[in-house]
């Protein structure tokens, strides 16, 4: 009797095929690793140093009343009108700044 002599078979094993990672898996890394760095940072920072102040004889109030004396002179002017003001009361004024205008007509609209 002949025998037959069979082909072996071979077998394939397929690896599964790698995928790329995607952005978004780059990007949850970079965070991660950046959080992680700043924990590790702020574990490793000492403690801030706290003063404390201690109230001194330097420390009080200090309060007067004074008197301002200064000269004035009033100037009237040469038409008539309403004056309009550019200054509000209690500011200070510069030299040479205009102060008011006088209006014939309809009193100035308030700012």
């Amino acid at each position: 009797m002949a025998t037959i002599k069979r082909k072996k078979q071979k077998t394939k094993i397929e690896l599964p095929k790698l995928k790329m990672p995607g952005f978004g898996t780059f990007l949850f890394a970079f965070v991660f690793i950046y959080i992680l760095i700043r924990v590790v940072a702020y574990v490793n920072d000492s403690d801030p140093i706290i003063f404390t102040v201690e109230q001194s004889t330097y420390d009080t109030d200090f309060t007067a009343t004074g008197l301002a004396v200064r000269s004035e002179t009033v100037i009237t002017a040469s038409a008539t009108g309403t004056p309009c003001y550019y200054i509000r009361d209690g500011e200070k004024v510069s030299k040479g700044a205009n102060i008011y205008a006088l209006t014939a007509r309809a009193p100035c609209r308030q700012q």
